[in-house]
């Protein structure tokens, strides 16, 4: 009965060696090993380092880059659902515009100290993945040819499909190698801040415009002067 018993559990032991590779082999199986670039992350005209442990790569002419560093590089908030295996990306509430801030700010600072740091290139495997992606409320699909990757826990999706799914200025710079991105807010900030129309220091409709602006100089009949003009738009400001 004992001899029996071995026989047994060196069986088991045996069946179990043979199946762990079969199963590693299984979840590598789609992996694809890519090879990792130096790529200068510059977000609202602010250097940006990716998170330790991401990366930017390229697979078939196309960069990838870390979908929840490049939304929040673009102040919008990201939520993995990991039951339905969706990334849900949104206007931020007050409260995640906080901590957007904080991660950019720290973001910002280790791109300030690796800049005399190149990184030096390496091979990764990274995934196949399928997620379902929902921008503000509606759900983008990938362009045929182009998927979403994952790493450590990480989704990768290319560079310009971000542009299109977020509504927004994401470009790819071939000659500096970098990825320049400008969120919503940060265009309309400067938008108009010199232009000659509605903007603030324009000619037309402008705060220190010249027509019907809220310190134009049509303001009491006569024009004003510099020390008023200040005066006005600090108020404006604090306004």
């Amino acid at each position: 009965m004992m001899m029996n018993k071995l026989r047994l559990s060196g069986l088991v032991l045996a069946l179990l060696l043979f199946m762990a590779p079969l199963s590693a082999n299984a979840a590598t199986a789609n992996s694809v090993t890519v090879t990792q670039q130096n790529v200068q992350m510059n977000f609202d005209g602010q250097a940006l380092a990716l998170p330790s442990g991401q990366y930017a790569f390229t697979y078939q002419s196309r960069v990838y880059i870390p979908l929840r560093f490049v939304s929040y590089a673009l102040q919008k908030n990201v939520v993995w659902d990991g039951t339905a295996k969706k990334v849900t990306v949104s206007e931020p509430t007050s409260a995640q515009s906080v901590v957007l801030k904080e991660y950019l700010m720290n973001s910002a600072a280790a791109a300030a100290d690796s800049a005399s740091k190149p990184v030096a290139a390496k091979s990764i495997k990274v995934a196949p993945v399928s997620v379902k992606l929902v921008f503000d409320g509606t759900e983008k699909k990938l362009p045929e040819g182009q998927q979403v990757f994952s790493q450590n826990g990480t989704i990768y999706v290319p560079v310009r499909f971000m542009s299109e799914a977020i509504g927004t200025t994401i470009a790819w710079d071939s000659k500096t190698g970098s990825v320049i991105g400008k969120s919503k807010a940060y265009l309309e900030a400067g938008s108009g801040s010199n232009g000659s129309g509605s903007g603030e220091n324009g000619s037309g409709g402008g705060e220190t415009g010249s027509g019907s602006g809220s310190t134009g100089g049509n303001t009491g009949g006569g024009a004003m002067t510099v020390a008023e003009v200040k005066a006005a738009t600090q108020k404006s400001l604090e306004s």
